[in-house]
């Protein structure tokens, strides 16, 4: 392919026609009156991505998959990682190199071309060092390289390498080129000419200039007149995308003027160290590349070879998130069309694929913050009909080494394509993440109408206005199942959703609209943009809100985790502080620090801060990072990039600081190699230049020395780019806080560095910045005396803020959608008091709303004697009501006023039921009796005789009175079935002449007995047996024995009542309401219903639970009838 700028065709469709006006048209199938009045305040053209779907301008090959040293080794990354990418080439180093101790072609071709990728064999990486170690002084040196060459190219040919698509013999020779090596023409002269006796049908490329091709008509100039001019062009795009097009125009106006014809170009190594690994920030220069017709182009090695150009979080490691931005890139097939940024320079940024069926549209966009509209034109010339189905992905960036599991669908929704071939899909954006569009044929769109329950993933509560008002803030709450917590979400078309209030219909927006972070949500009337909201789902299935008409996500204040906490909004990936370099000071080593709080905001010192220092010089300073991201300037202070000196906090192997007046390959290092600065622990760091010496001390120790550091501050003229925590390069920015920085005309002595590490105060007699200022934060306050005040100057984005946060330091934003179904089982209620004996109260309010002929009392602080009342109170048509040993709590004696019985039942004696009990329970009631035996086997006798005396009972159920579930599931059933509840020593093997005795006197001739012989042993069932016609009921478990009890007493109900199987107290009373409803009872446990239960209450047709007792006896999860397990 040659080099030939893909200028996008004429619009046909005129910007002036307004991008409001194409959304109003195309946003989606969904028609609703509002939507016209939405669109018109969609993004503006600053924030629209235009795709002529229909303007091919280049076939689709995937060329800027490839990556410098992007192999390390065969196996290394895998041949499953590389091969999602479809890589175009990959630039290696030649066999024998000594540059890197991995990526020789000799061990990666072979990996390479599995996945059909050509080999750059980068010659002059045979050497070492940087600049290279190579001399070209002599005819001794030249033989020197002309073997190396011959010797490379005879590997080469013996391995058989088939896939090498060039040689490169130079890197970045604006850079690496030694002047005492004579002229770089020479040199490419001779390469040249070597390379075509030797290897005549290998394309050669060069001459692989940095950033800087101001060299380029000098090198086209010279290889036209000695008729070396190379196959392929190479130079590198290592400082911004939007330089592209500039360099492209230029080299087009340079081989038109040289009359070279088009000449296929290579971009070898493209985006910066802040950039790699980030989708959103790849996207631009995937555009670039594309749209100005480069032929190849590479990642670059800026950390790790073995990482496919730090695609990967590590050598051979796993998928950061622009590793799945490139998969996506690699199912581009058929024809590159036309996209149109806002600008050139504009972050927003896109590129396309139509397929060779013209039935898929495939686009690639990131780079902007907040609501992004991407028109997609020209849908009518394809073949996709009126209707078309969109897919909505996006690959989230934690950072080049945080890995991503994948990407993620936003939304699969249907599109009315408008009138004028062109639907318009609304984003809103992360800067940092990347994003994926594919258009198909219509098929069945996705949504989330519905009503929920929105509860926030970091305190589990739940979305709740905090009044009925029209405005009122939203805040969380406990999750109470009310209709203030239901929300509906209503399709807006296009993937947008209004959130509507079920209880006031006021919808979820944000209060004014503001734009900026911490503003509240609130829950209000009207059809406002910032009441649009796009979900985005996580990989654990939680969303993020996002807000589109203010760009910003949904979350909790502080991300706090207390009941009534407001609600707000906040920058996506970025976490909610109120740190920020503009506006506050942080705790410092001394007073206060300058903390960049993960911004990309900076400090500007004024021009000429170090310009003075001619002689010996020292700076001090104190430095907390938060992150040792390489190439991350502390300081950095010069005129460029050609003249600095700055302090990184790593140069990809431990700290470094480096002082140049001629650029990278004249500096003069002071290295702690194979160390890193402790993460959030302050560190003291002293540079000091003592004649020719230089030293770096840490923490007041000297950890390396230069002897020959020989450039001082002066040579870098009148500085006037004097950073703090930004670098002369588009390196990324310092993340972490510094303090104390001190600028000195002299050497600090070894005493003196050390002193300051103690924590003393330096004292910097240049400057001196101790940032602790109190206010006006902007300013950095100069304490030397010589008035060199700096500023702070805002990053940009998010307020300067990275949008890279993972999900666990921002777990306020993900909120869980629980649906709000129409009830398809049976309706459930809970009675419950705040203790026992008001539960008590409540279950006999509700059974007797009237009065009651007669009241049962029992100790309540156990559960023997109620056990066996509760039946018979249901038998003689009263409540059971419980008291303490010595008092009658006084909702009690309400209730039993309220009731009026004739005649109340004392259920124990004493101390069961006291004296005072019994004797102010006597004021109560006409008529008073006592039913208490000697233990508890006898007193539930004297129940069963007194209840069931007089009638009889065919049938008794016998259960344990060691123990309670089995007797109180038996209280429904018993009741039902008009039987008593008898309790037995099961644990012993005679049955008892009492308990004979009484089942003879009732008439009993049917019996079930409860639980198996852990709970009534085989002899008691024989002797029971004996007497009566008896069934054993019994399950594996105390719930599945509740079971077996109701099964063999209910064919149907409509109606049962669920008790914890844990403890007793508030199922005593209901074991007589069951009874008396003749409803069955079952005990569950306190977190969720066993589905046997569930599938029993199906089966029996019951329609409504009631639940017996409160939180946390029966969880919220019992009361929503949730399965267990």
């Amino acid at each position: 392919m040659s080099l030939t700028t893909a200028h996008p065709p004429t619009l046909r469709r005129s910007l002036a026609l307004g991008i409001a006006a194409t959304m109003a048209a195309s946003l989606g199938v969904v028609s609703l009156p509002q939507l016209a009045d939405e669109a018109s305040a969609a993004p503006g053209p600053a924030a629209t991505l235009i795709v002529e779907a229909d303007q091919p301008f280049r076939e689709a090959t995937v060329m800027a998959s490839g990556s410098l040293y992007g192999i390390a080794s065969d196996g290394v990354p895998s041949d499953a990682l590389i091969a999602p990418l479809k890589p175009d080439t990959f630039v290696q180093m030649p066999p024998g190199g000594t540059q890197q101790p991995t990526g020789d072609t000799l061990n990666v071709w072979q990996a390479a071309d599995r996945a059909g990728a050509g080999v750059v064999v980068r010659l002059v990486d045979y050497y070492p060092g940087w600049p290279y170690q190579f001399s070209w002084t002599d005819t001794q040196t030249r033989l020197g390289w002309e073997n190396a060459v011959r010797d490379i190219v005879a590997k080469i040919d013996a391995a058989g390498a088939t896939n090498i698509v060039a040689y490169a013999p130079w890197n970045e020779p604006d850079i690496t080129w030694r002047t005492q090596n004579g002229s770089f023409l020479d040199f490419w002269e001779f390469s040249y000419n070597l390379l075509r006796e030797i290897a005549p049908d290998v394309p050669i490329q060069g001459p692989n200039y940095s950033t800087d091709i101001s060299g380029m008509r000098e090198f086209l100039e010279f290889a036209k007149e000695t008729n070396t001019v190379p196959d392929v062009l190479e130079w590198h795009e290592l400082i911004s995308p939007d330089r592209i097009q500039g360099h492209v125009n230029t080299v087009n106006a340079l081989l038109d003027e040289l009359e070279l014809g088009d000449i296929p170009v290579d971009i070898t190594e493209y985006a910066t160290t802040g950039e790699v690994g980030i989708p959103g920030k790849l996207v631009p220069y995937l555009a670039k590349l594309e749209r100005y017709g480069i032929d190849r182009a590479e990642l670059p090695f800026w950390n790790q070879s073995g990482t496919l150009g730090d695609l990967l979080t590590s050598r051979g490691g796993s998928p950061n998130g622009a590793y799945w931005m490139y998969t996506w890139y690699a199912q581009f097939e058929g024809d590159m069309v036309t996209t149109t940024p806002p600008s050139n320079s504009s972050p927003l940024e896109g590129v396309a694929s139509v397929n060779d069926d013209k039935d898929e549209v495939r686009i690639i966009a990131g780079g902007n913050t907040g609501a992004t509209s991407i028109v997609v034109n020209g849908l009518d010339q394809l073949n996709l009909g009126d209707d078309v189905n969109v897919m909505l992905e996006y690959t989230p960036a934690y950072g080049r080494t945080t890995p991503t599991a994948g990407p993620i669908t936003i939304s699969n929704t249907t599109y009315e394509v408008g009138s004028d071939g062109s639907i318009t899909v609304p984003i809103v954006m992360n800067p940092a993440y990347g994003y994926h569009i594919v258009v198909t044929e219509a098929g069945v769109g996705e949504t989330l109408d519905g009503s929920y329950v929105i509860t926030n993933g970091n305190s589990g509560m739940a979305l709740e206005p905090s009044g009925p008002a029209d405005g009122d803030p939203v805040v969380q709450k406990p999750t109470s199942g009310s209709d203030a917590q239901t929300w509906n979400l209503v399709s807006a078309g296009s993937g947008l959703y209004r959130l509507e209030n079920a209880e006031s219909g006021f919808a979820l927006g944000i209060q004014g609209g503001a734009t900026t972070n911490g503003a509240l949500a609130v829950a209000a009337s009207g059809t406002a943009e910032n009441q649009l909201w796009q979900p985005v789902p996580d990989s654990t299935g939680k969303y993020r809100f996002t807000n589109y008409g203010t760009g910003q996500t949904l979350g909790v204040v502080g991300a706090s985790t207390q009941d009534g906490a407001s609600i707000n909004q906040w920058a996506d990936g970025v976490a909610s502080t109120g740190c920020q370099p503009t506006t506050s000071r942080q705790p410092g080593k001394i007073g206060t620090a300058l903390d960049f709080c993960g911004t990309s905001s900076y400090g500007q010192l004024p021009t000429g801060v170090v310009s003075g220092l001619s002689g010996d010089w020292s700076i001090s300073t104190w430095v907390k990072p938060k992150a040792v991201t390489t190439w991350s300037r502390v300081f950095d202070f010069g005129t460029g990039q050609s003249a600095n000196m700055f302090l990184t906090v790593s140069a990809g192997n431990g700290p470094r600081f480096a002082i140049t007046s001629g650029g990278a390959g004249s500096e003069k290092q002071l290295n702690w190699t194979g160390q890193n600065l402790p993460l959030d622990q302050w560190t003291n760091v002293t540079i000091v230049s003592s004649g020719t010496t230089g030293t770096m001390y840490v923490n007041g120790n000297a950890v390396s020395t230069n002897t020959s550091f020989t450039t001082k501050p002066s040579a870098l003229g009148q500085t006037n780019r004097n950073y703090i925590g930004k670098s002369q390069y588009s390196d990324p920015a310092y993340n972490g806080a510094v303090d104390d920085l001190a600028i000195y005309d002299r050497a600090l002595s070894a005493q003196e560095v050390a002193t300051i590490a103690t924590g003393q105060a330096a004292a910097g007699n240049v400057a001196n910045y101790k940032f602790d200022e109190t206010s006006n934060f902007t300013t950095l306050v100069d304490s030397s005396g010589n008035s060199r005040n700096g500023t702070i100057v805002a990053g940009t984005g998010s307020s300067g803020t990275a949008t890279t946060a993972t999900d666990a330091a921002t777990p306020d934003r993900f909120w869980t959608l629980t649906a709000v179904e129409e009830p398809t089982g049976p309706a459930v209620d809970r009675v419950a008091g705040d203790d026992r004996f008001e539960t008590a109260v409540k279950i006999s309010q509700q059974s007797y709303p009237d009065t009651a002929p007669v009241v049962y009392v029992a100790n309540g602080r156990d559960y023997p004697d109620a056990l066996s009342a509760g039946p018979a109170a249901a038998f003689q048509g009263g409540p059971l009501l419980l008291v303490t040993p010595g008092g009658i709590p006084e909702t009690v004696a309400a209730e039993i006023a309220r009731l009026s019985p004739a005649k109340i039942v004392v259920v124990g004696g004493e101390p069961s039921v006291s004296a005072s009990v019994y004797t102010q329970l006597t004021a109560m009631t006409d008529s008073i009796t006592r039913l208490g035996g000697a233990d508890r086997y006898e007193t539930s006798r004297m129940l069963a005789e007194y209840a069931f005396g007089d009638s009889g009972a065919s049938l008794a159920y016998i259960a344990t009175g060691t123990k309670f579930p089995d007797a109180l599931a038996a209280g429904g059933a018993a009741g039902a079935q008009d039987a008593p509840v008898i309790l037995v020593n099961g644990s012993t093997g005679d049955l008892g002449t009492a308990t004979a005795d009484l089942l003879g006197d009732l008439g009993v001739t049917d019996t079930r007995v409860l639980g198996d012989v852990n709970s009534i042993s085989d002899d008691m069932f024989y002797d029971i047996d004996q007497l009566t016609n008896a069934v054993r009921l019994a399950g594996s478990n105390r719930y599945e024995t509740a079971r077996a009890i109701n099964a063999d007493a209910f064919d149907t109900a409509e109606h049962a009542f669920l008790s914890t199987g844990a403890n007793f107290p508030d199922a005593l009373a209901g074991s007589a309401w069951a009874g008396k409803s003749g409803s069955p009872l079952y005990t569950v446990y306190p977190d969720c219903v066993p589905q046997g239960v569930l599938d029993d209450l199906d089966a029996l047709g019951v329609t409504g639970v009631t639940l017996l007792g409160g939180l946390p006896s029966l969880s919220a999860s019992v009361e929503s009838l949730t399965a267990c397990g």
